[in-house]
């Protein structure tokens, strides 16, 4: 088998021409897909940014809610501990006072 020898020819400036004429049509296409890859691309991180922002919310209303629970917590174990202070010292008292009465 042999080898076929290509022969390298002069490029003319027709040839140059009809390069860059195949070339432009080509660089259109390119170019309109980039721009629809472009809007897509951004349109999917405006999702993103949406979803983040939700998440966001949610987290700053829970975390809101949570500090209110807490402090509700916080208020109410120590009426329940002044409840039980007082308890205790109106039993001590009743037991000082109520047994003299008794007599």
């Amino acid at each position: 088998m042999k080898k076929k020898v290509v022969k390298k020819e002069d490029v003319t400036n027709a040839d140059l021409g009809r390069m860059i004429q195949g070339l432009g049509s080509g660089i259109k296409g390119l170019d309109l897909r980039i721009s629809k890859l472009e809007s897509y691309m951004k349109e999917g991180f405006d999702t993103i940014d949406n979803k983040i922002e939700n998440v966001d919310n949610r987290l700053s209303h829970q975390m809101e809610g949570l500090g209110r629970r807490m402090d509700d917590f916080a208020d109410n174990k120590i009426s329940r501990l002044t409840y039980k202070e007082l308890e205790n010292r109106v039993l001590v008292l009743e037991s000082k006072v109520l047994p003299k009465a008794k007599k």
